[in-house]
């Protein structure tokens, strides 16, 4: 089922660093909390669209496109596909809301989402009032946890993105494939991108510089964030093992972490319970920072 994102959320873009970067939004008052999503591979803003739905009546919504993915120009140059460079992007999307610039944010990432996520919200500093994780990690627990064989199994593909030829051709000319195999190992996701292979062309780039990241982790000194943390999973999750809660003490001193039925999108099947336990976590969170 292909959501209909476009009917209910406004389309806007801005040049970013000579690119152009596309977001969705729903933006209603200068008071209300913005929820800013942060999608993974193989998708776009639009996985979240159910979400969203649930929660805009409540907050201002922001759903960027991530680097070359969907209405996002890809670039030309590898080191453009960075987090640093994406979190870039990203800054520009958040000036260019109509909206006061010292109200709080919740950056909530999915899979990959989750590393771009995790960088705005340490960027923000003071200002983001909360960041939840859904089927993702930081890069430091990514790369303790891909050294162990179940999860060297379940990501076997990350090694295959390594390569210099073969991933180029898979994701730009045969996107059908990733497609495939996604729709086989998840029975949750009932979003599906369009066939045109916009949403997975240049998602090697995405990880090669991921895992030049999380490899440079072990010579970089932790950043804790000040704000908390939610942390969501699905209990049947077929490309990631579920980390311990304690593991996410080096992101955070103040961690929930939940666990649903479900897989890598516990989220589309369990939507529902999801949003209450999001909705929860951010009005305690938001009441504990004004106190």
């Amino acid at each position: 089922m292909e959501h209909q994102i476009t009917k209910n959320f406004d389309y806007r873009e801005v040049i970013s660093n000579r690119l152009r970067t596309p977001w969705y939004e729903s933006i209603s008052s200068q008071d209300k909390p913005i929820l800013m999503f942060f999608h993974g591979f193989p998708d776009g803003p639009e996985v979240f669209s159910s979400l969203a739905e649930e929660l805009k009546s409540d907050f201002n919504i922001v759903m960027p496109f991530t680097r070359g993915v969907g209405a996002s120009q890809a670039a030309d140059r590898q080191s453009r596909y960075s987090s640093t460079s994406i979190l870039l992007d990203h800054m520009k999307v958040l000036q260019s809301l109509n909206l006061n610039k010292n109200t709080p944010i919740f950056c909530v990432g999915h899979d990959l989402g989750g590393f771009h996520a995790i960088a705005m919200a340490e960027h923000l500093g003071a200002r983001c009032a909360g960041l939840v994780l859904m089927s993702t990690m930081s890069i430091r627990q990514m790369w303790k946890q891909i050294r162990k064989p179940r999860q060297l199994l379940k990501s076997w593909y990350v090694g295959f993105m390594q390569l210099p030829v073969a991933p180029k051709i898979v994701t730009n000319k045969l996107p059908g494939i990733i497609h495939a195999y996604v729709k086989k190992l998840s029975k949750d996701r009932d979003w599906q991108p369009s066939t045109n292979g916009s949403y997975v062309a240049n998602s090697d780039s995405h990880y090669k510089e991921i895992f030049k990241e999380a490899v440079q982790s072990r010579k970089t000194q932790n950043i804790q964030l000040n704000c908390p943390v939610l942390a969501m999973w699905g209990d049947k999750d077929p490309f990631l093992e579920i980390p311990n809660k304690n593991s996410y003490g080096s992101l955070s001193d103040d961690v929930t972490m939940r666990i649903f039925k479900g897989d890598h999108w516990f989220f589309h099947k369990q939507t529902a319970k999801v949003h209450q336990v999001l909705k929860d976590f951010i009005e305690v969170k938001m009441k504990d920072k004004i106190q």
